[in-house]
């Protein structure tokens, strides 16, 4: 085994490990204030840049993506009749700490829910991630944000910032 690919594994198993953490938080309840999806986020992308050199030298070791990817769910009636007693002002809120947290650099969709998930003074109790997912889509289609990647699966798609054109 050569030494990327042996890099390449414990990346892998690192990787695996931070999915394992960021869904032990979003599961539990208690202590959220002490954790920081954000940087467990940043952590993962570190990660992800560290590979892709050696992706370059060796195409091979890049996994496979999973054949069954599921599209986000459309939300029910009933989370439909909820978010649309939102306020003009709460979906302004919203839009704003979306943007607020988008960077010039791409970041996955579901990283920016996650975002205002956690945030307390965005977050409305009862809003599914999906309608967060729908507010990124919607300000990619007012140009305030671009992406790549199929929007309509917020784990694989990114967002950024609109790039200036000098």
């Amino acid at each position: 085994m050569s030494t990327d690919e042996e890099i390449n594994n414990l990346i892998e198993d690192a990787l695996d490990k931070i999915e394992l953490v960021m869904q032990k938080i979003f599961i539990s309840k208690e202590n959220t204030e002490l954790y920081s999806i954000g940087t467990i986020g940043r952590a993962k992308g570190l990660l992800g840049e560290f590979q892709k050199p050696i992706f370059e030298r060796h195409p091979e070791l890049k996994p496979a993506p999973p054949k069954d990817y599921i599209p986000d769910p459309e939300m029910t009636e009933e989370q439909r009749d909820f978010t649309s007693l939102l306020s003009l002002k709460k979906l302004e809120e919203i839009d704003a700490y979306i943007l607020k947290c988008a960077k010039e650099r791409y970041l996955k969709v579901a990283m920016l829910v996650a975002n205002v998930l956690m945030n307390k003074d965005i977050h409305v109790e009862g809003t599914p991630d999906i309608f967060y997912a729908k507010r990124v889509r919607l300000l990619v289609e007012n140009g305030l944000l671009e992406s790549q990647g199929n929007l309509q699966y917020m784990r694989f798609s990114e967002v950024r910032l609109i790039q200036e054109s000098s």
